[in-house]
Formats: structure tokens, sequence, C-alpha cells
């Protein structure tokens, strides 16, 4: 029986350099462009790659399978093809094939050549001048080649070939989009005679430890810009005390390092910082840390994993923007880009090698012909980036189970790099970590796990908070946890951004993939879009909650004062701009302490924190400006015979117009479009039929002289609906009492008018001005807000429940005249406008699934519930739950014009 390199684990590649540390590289000669490429079905073509024609082209570094070549195909936990490590499919294993011309240029004569590829997914084979260079496997890692001896004068030609599935492919059942191909960047450099081939700093707040390896023995010239100059012997470490800065998230001081050699020279920018494991806590330069931070994929809606710098910079500026002060690298090591961008701003790294094994549990774990390929990938991760000031932690993996080839990676992680602690969740309390994980626990599993768990570690909430669709609701109260305990050092939300692959839908408009929208079979459907972010990285609604929920600052005011408490580590308040009600005040509070900062606060205050550059670092509000003038009621109106005034009935007493306008009536609604994190409470709602509670409504009406009496009666409730009657509007009272069929929570509890489809603008006065919810509502502001319908409509993916708001004390719809329909009450209430009802969102699978409307939807909910974490996780708590009982409430409705709406909008912020 054939034994193939691309099905054998015993084998991580041939010919493959060291690992060693990123740097730069004084020549360099970059491969990144068009290439002349070919897509083959199956195995059978790896053998003869050089010789394939090559039809087309395509772009370095890219996927395939986002141009044409085979299909992307997503799963979370199950492999894509029946699984039998270590054999992969041979018929069905597309391979790609690439090939281009260089020349080496004059300047490198005499010097050896490398070849590197960053990135190639899953098994990487390179000829050069049609003569074998080597192999690769370990997709998200380096794989450098020394081509010297098969260069020749003038033109060469390269050749690279990917095959899509290999045993490697068993270690990367990563979440997310299976996508093959060079896909990572691709570059020669020279290398002389006393050649850089690595270095390793180690710091801590005033010491510098350096070594440094050149292929032949010599001199090293060390400087460290602004502090010290100095020569290295061969084999010699370097020991300086030095004074600097130290780096942190907070203040992420760097130093350019320059390494000289007689013919090589590197720069470097380093930072000085220590990390240690100790009374059950995470320290950084000496101070407890709490982690705000987010699991981070490499992705892109167009180009999947060949992500740029750009999409990184604007990664990590969100981040930072946001309040994070970390990322979980998930789960695989990053571009070497991004860690130098880490050090930039100010980024914790838990940074993770190329390791899951998920849909194999822990077979592979336990199985010692495989001990070797999960060392390797350890091996290129800790080497590569452990000169980088922003990694405080290595990760060994993911979801891998456990047994004896993850005990070996925890020994030579900790052998290899004492200076940082080893995190990896399926080792639970066990030696080998540092770190004790959880996976989406409730806040009552963590209290327990507090409680319970005996080694005395840190414990961190390593993935939580399933983003999916509408949700990351209850994020408050686990951060109010972790503060609280001093062993809980914070947690990574699931995750940064959704993975939804950019496609052209029946209808011509562009919209976001994601399982089987490909024909992928098997797929695990919309489980890729969990992140804060939607594809195209605009933000979703749950982002500004969590800035405001990761807030540095926490202001309170309690016995007739304002306080402030820092959660920095590091920084004080008094190097920020501080703003009460608009005013600049100067104001100061020591990291981690707490202080009086005013005496006899306003009423109402504002308070705005900016940083040095004027950004906003955070909002935060006590009280609440002062409302719009609503319309006077006027007197009562006396009617009868369906109709009072300007509005009509019909006879089951359903209200048919106002103002000449034609409206749908209320109806008494108790469902919403259920979220993608509404999992949990599904059945039940299913089960009791809920969807089909308007349909079911049977109406009676009394016809009173000051006004009407309506009664609903369905097997879900009661109700009685009373209007009184004004010369501008009515009040309506509305009397709910529940079946005993009803489940034991309702997904929301309120009105729905349906109204011309030119009153397409909302005015609120409430908390905005973005989509917020009971569980998800810190830092937006009560306010005067404004904005049309389709900017009110939060997209995510598939249509669900989205675009309420919440705390509201008035809701007005109009048109572009400014005439229009308002609802006040004195209780806060929730609101939203949309094209389409719950019903119609319900069935659609993607946007352009839902039909043309004909009106718009106005709902005015006495209560929506909350959104929680239901998708993968725990469900809306108790306390943001709707219960079925009797309630009573009271709206005034009232008519406006356009004076009124010019009011409203002058004092819009």
């Amino acid at each position: 029986m054939n034994v193939f390199d691309w099905e054998n684990p015993a084998v991580t590649g041939k010919n493959k350099l060291p690992p060693h540390a990123e740097r730069n590289y004084p020549e360099k000669l970059d491969l990144c462009g068009t290439w002349s490429f070919g897509g083959f079905p199956s195995a059978e073509y790896m053998d003869r790659f050089t010789e394939l024609p090559l039809p087309d082209r395509l772009d370095v570094p890219s996927h395939p399978e986002l141009h044409g070549y085979d299909i992307p195909i997503y799963t979370n936990i199950v492999y894509p093809f029946p699984a039998e490590p270590p054999r992969v499919p041979h018929d069905r294993n597309p391979v790609s094939v690439y090939r281009r011309e260089f020349e080496i240029p004059e300047a490198w004569k005499g010097k050896r050549v490398i070849l590197s590829f960053q990135g190639a997914d899953s098994f990487l084979r390179v000829a050069v001048n049609g003569k074998e260079a080597g192999f690769s496997k370990g997709s998200r890692n380096p794989a450098e080649f020394d081509i010297t001896s098969l260069l020749q004068p003038g033109k060469n030609r390269l050749d690279a070939v990917t095959l899509r599935w290999s045993d490697g492919t068993y270690l990367e059942d990563q979440d997310m989009w299976w996508l093959s191909g060079i896909f990572r960047e691709v570059y020669l450099y020279s290398a002389g005679t006393y050649h850089i081939e690595d270095f390793e700093v180690r710091t801590t707040l005033d010491t510098l430890r350096l070594k440094v390896r050149t292929s032949s023995p010599c001199e090293v010239r060390a400087e460290l810009e602004g502090v010290f100059t100095g020569n290295m012997d061969p084999g010699e470490e370097l020991v300086r005390q030095v004074k600097v800065r130290p780096w942190s998230s907070e203040e992420p001081n760097l130093y350019r390092l320059k390494l000289r050699t007689p013919d090589d020279e590197l720069s470097v920018k380093i930072g000085f910082r220590t990390v240690e494991i100790r009374e059950g806590q995470l320290f950084i330069n000496g101070r407890s840390i709490k982690l705000f931070g987010v699991n981070h994929h490499e992705f892109d809606c167009r180009r999947g994993r060949a992500v740029t710098e750009e999409d990184m910079r604007t990664d990590i500026r969100i981040l930072k923007s946001c309040n994070f002060n970390a990322v979980r690298h998930s789960h695989y090591p990053h571009q070497s880009r991004w860690y130098e961008l880490c050090d930039e701003y100010g980024l914790y790294v838990f940074d993770e090698a190329d390791l899951e094994t998920h849909g194999m549990k822990d077979v592979l774990s336990c199985d010692p012909q495989w001990k070797e390929a999960y060392l390797d990938r350890e091996r290129r991760m800790l080497e590569r980036n452990k000169n980088h000031p922003s990694v405080i932690v290595w990760s060994m993996g993911n979801e891998s189970g456990y047994g004896e080839n993850i005990e070996a990676c925890s020994a030579y992680l900790h052998g290899r790099d004492p200076s940082r602690p080893v995190n990896y969740y399926h080792a639970h309390s066990r030696d080998c970590v540092d770190i004790v994980g959880m996976h989406y626990p409730s806040l009552e599993a963590v209290r327990e796990m507090v409680a319970g768990e005996k080694s005395g570690r840190p414990i961190l909430l390593e993935e939580f908070a399933h983003s999916m669709g509408n949700g990351t609701g209850n994020m408050a109260e686990y951060v109010e946890l972790w503060e609280s305990e001093r062993r809980l050092i914070g947690g990574f939300i699931w995750d940064w951004i959704d993975q939804g692959l950019e496609k052209t839908g029946p209808d011509g408009r562009k919209f976001f993939a994601y399982g089987g929208d490909f024909g992928d079979e098997p797929n695990d459907y919309q489980f890729c879009h969990n992140g804060l972010l939607l594809p195209d990285r605009r933000a979703k609604s749950a982002l500004f909650n969590l800035k405001y929920v990761f807030r540095p600052f926490v202001f309170s005011v309690r016995n007739g004062a304002l306080y402030v408490r820092n959660r920095y580590a590091f920084l004080d308040l008094a190097s920020f701009r501080v703003f009460l009600n608009g005013k600049e005040t100067a104001a100061a509070c020591a990291p981690g302490e707490t202080r009086k900062l005013l005496e006899n606060p306003a009423a109402h205050l504002e308070i705005t924190i900016r940083d040095p550059q004027g950004n906003v670092v955070e909002e935060e509000q006590f009280g609440s400006p002062v409302m719009p003038e609503i319309p006077a009621k006027g007197k009562q109106l006396r009617g009868g015979d369906q109709r009072y005034g300007d509005l009509e009935f019909r006879p089951d007493g359903t209200l048919s117009r106002w103002c000449g306008q034609s409206l749908g009536g209320f109806s008494l609604e108790i469902f919403r479009a259920p979220t993608n994190n509404d999992r949990p409470f599904l059945d039940m709602w299913r089960n009791a039929g809920i969807s089909e509670a308007a349909a079911e409504t049977v109406r009676k009406a009394e016809f009173r002289e000051s006004g009407v009496e309506q009664m609903l009666e369905s097997r879900f409730f009661s109700a009685k609906q009373t209007y009184e009657i004004y010369e501008n509007g009515f009040d309506l009272q509305v009397d709910f009492s529940p079946a005993p069929i009803l489940p034991e929570c309702l997904p929301k509890l309120g009105l729905m008018l349906k109204v011309p489809a030119d009153f397409d603008r909302l005015l609120w006065f409430g908390r905005g001005p973005q989509e917020c919810y009971r569980d998800r509502c810190g830092g937006f502001r009560i306010d005067a807000y404004s904005a049309c319908v389709d900017s009110l409509w939060n997209s995510y993916v598939m249509p669900q429940e989205n675009g309420n708001r919440c705390g509201v004390f008035c809701s007005c719809i109009c048109g572009k005249d400014g005439t229009g329909f308002g609802c006040f009450s004195g209780i806060p209430f929730e609101t939203s406008l949309r094209r389409w009802d719950p019903r119609t969102m319900e069935k659609a699978q993607h946007e352009y699934e839902l039909p043309p409307g004909s009106g718009l939807f106005w709902s005015l909910d006495w209560k929506n519930a909350g959104v929680g974490n239901g998708s993968h996780g725990p469900g809306t708590l108790e306390k943001y739950r709707i219960k079925p009982e009797k309630v009573s409430w009271t709206w005034r409705f009232f008519r406006f014009d356009k004076d009124f709406s010019v009011r409203f909008n002058k004092i819009l912020k």
C-alpha cells in the first residue's frame, strides 16, 4: 500500500528550514501578484504538477474557491469528508497549481536564496526549475526552503501546488470556512555568510536579555535606539540593565532594536514587560489585569483568510476604540504583521497554535503517531512570535480533547519559554496549564467554578457570549461577576466578525452567504455568523453596548456626590479629558482607585471622556434631558356609530382610519421573529403555537359615547382595549390576561399597527441612537432621535427580530411633510418601525427572500424580551424575560403637525 506524503502525520515537511523569529529583510523580492494557475479535481495530479498546462490566472494571495475553483464549505465540528485519519479522499481532493517566473537580483550573487510561503492550505509542494524544493504541512505557519542549488542564471520558474485535503486537515478543524490555496504572502530573501538566522529577546521592566544566531560566527552590533549600543561575541547572551518605559495594553511603549553583522541588518520594535501568574491572578508588570477580550479570526467577506493590512488596522482601531484590551487568536497563529500592530496599538494576545481536532474529539491527542505533528505546530508558533511583547500567553490549540500529545505540547512550551503562561481549555484543571478555561458558561456555572475549583489558578472565560445574530446580551452581569472575584481574570467573546462570504442572490443583489449557500454538504448552516461585526466590518449594535460595559471609568452617584472608579491598571484619569455637561473639568483618579469627583452634581449629568487625541473613550448619563413638549389633549370627543371626529373604527372595534390615513388596526402581539439567540425558547414557543396568536384573535366591540371598548379573545389570552378619545388623539388602555396554554416566558408583549408606507420616519425620545434591548442597553443614552425606516433595520444576515429601541417615553411616525402620529407614556416602553411583520420575517432565511412590502409596521411594546446568548450558551437571564401574567397599561396617542416635527428635530443632538 502506498503511503503518500500527504497522508503521513509522522512527516511534517521536507527540506523546510527551522522556524525562526519574524524579521525584516534588507534584500527581499515580493512574489505576490498574478500567477499562472490551474485547478484540477483530484490528488492524482499532484505527482506531475510541474508538467500540467495552466490556462488561467489567479492572484496570490487568495483562495481558489472564491474564484470559481471548487466551492467554499462551512462546517463547525464535522469534517467535510468521512473521517478515517490519516486518510483523506483521493478522487475528490482538488489540486491548485501555481506558476510564475522570477529573476534573482545581481546583488544576491554568491548568497543563499530562501523562498518563504507565509500560509498555504493544507498541503504545499514546491519546485524550482522543475526540481522539487520541498513540501510542508501546517497551513497557518510559514514554510521556508533554501532554493539556492536549484537556481539558474536569468529567468527561473517557480511551481507550487496545494492539495485541499491532507492528514494536516485533521488538525485544522477550526470553526471556519474550509478554503485552500496560497492565502498569505510569498517572497524570496537573500542570506549572506553572516546572515542573522534567529534572535531572541527576553525582557523584564529593567532588563534586556538578547541571543542572536548567525549562519557563521561573527560579532553582532546591537543597538537599542536611544538606550544603548554594544557588541556581542559569537554565542554570547547579551544582558543589559536598562532604563525604559514599560509596555502594556494601556501604554504600548516600544523601542527599536537594531542588529548588524558584516552583511546583514535587521530592525524590530520590542517592549519591556513581565507576565506572572500568582495568587490566582494574571499580573502584567506587577499589576493585576482583567482581560476585556474577543476571539479573533482572520476574515474578509471577499478574500476569506487572505486579509490585508487595511483589514488588520481596521480591526485593531475598532477594538481599541471599544475598550477591548485583549484578543485570543482563534484558532491559529495570525499574519506576522498583525502581531506588530498589536505591539504598536496595545493588545494582549493569547497566541494559539494551528491545532483543532474537534470532529475527532481526543482520538488524535492520544495517538503517538500524531505527536510530532502536534509539536511542530507549537514550535513554529512560538519561534516566529516569541519576541512580541503583545503575546502574553501561549495556547496549545483548541478543542482537541486531551491526551499525551497535549501533555507533550505543554512540556515543550513551558520548557522553551517559561516567561509566559500556557493555556488550553480541554486540560481543565490539570497541572499542564496555568489557567483554567471555561467555554460558554452560565453565570451560575461560573460561580460554581469559582467556589469549587481547587487548583488556585486563574479562571478565564476563554469563549463566551456567542454573538450570533441579534444577541450578546447579559454582558454587564458577566463583567460585574469577574470584577467581584479575584480569580476570574476576564473573558474572550465569541467572536469578532461574521464569517459571511459575499455572493450574488437570485435578485442580482449581493448578500452574505453561510453554510449550504454554495451547495456545500455537509454544512453547519449559519453558525459561522457569530461576530460583533458584520462580514463587511460594519459594527453590530452589540458592540456599542460592549464599549460601555468595558469602559475604563465607572461613574456612580450616591449620597449626593459623583464618584468614579478607575478600572485601568496603569493610567490615571488625569491622562484624559473629562467633560461634565459639555464643560471640561480637571479630574484625577489613580489606577484601581475610587474617588469622589463632585459634590451635588446636576440632576441631569452628561459625562464624556476623551483621550489626548480627542477620541471618545466613554459616555455616561445620569438623569435625562427634557423631552419635547407633547401636544395637549384637547377636549374629550363624543361620538358613536364607529366614528369619533377623525377616527374611524370597523364593526369589530379595530381602528381603521385616522386623519384620512388608512390603518391596519392595533394587533396585540406576543410574538417576534425569532433571533438566533432565542434558541433555548423556540420549542416551547412553537409547541404553544404563539406565532399564530394574531391570526386567531376574535374581536368584540362596544361603541360608547366617550369611546370604544374592544374585547380580544384567543386561545392564548384575553384582553380589553379601551379607547378614550380626545380632539387630537386618544388614550388607549390595554388589560391583558394570559391563558394557561402560554409558555413560561414570551418573546414580547405589546401592540403593532400597520401604517401607510410613506410614514417612514421614526422620532423617539428614549435610548439610542442604535438598536438596544433590555439586557443590552448600557451606553445608549436617553435623548431625542430621528431615523428613517431603512436605517432602523439591523441586518443580521438571516432576518430576525431587530431594530428595537428601549427606555422610550415617546415614539412618533411621520412622512416627509412632518405630520404624523405619536405615542407617549410616563412609564418607558419599547418601539420599532419595520417594513415586514414578524411572521414574514420568520419565514425568510436570507434578506433577499423578504417580499416587497405594502406598508410599514409600527411596534409599541410594553416589554420586549432580552436577547441573551442562547445560540450557543445560556439564554436570556430570568430578569430580562417576559412572564405571562396579568398586566395593564395606558398609552396616550396624538396626532401632530409639521411644527411638532420641527421642534422635535431642533433638540436632536
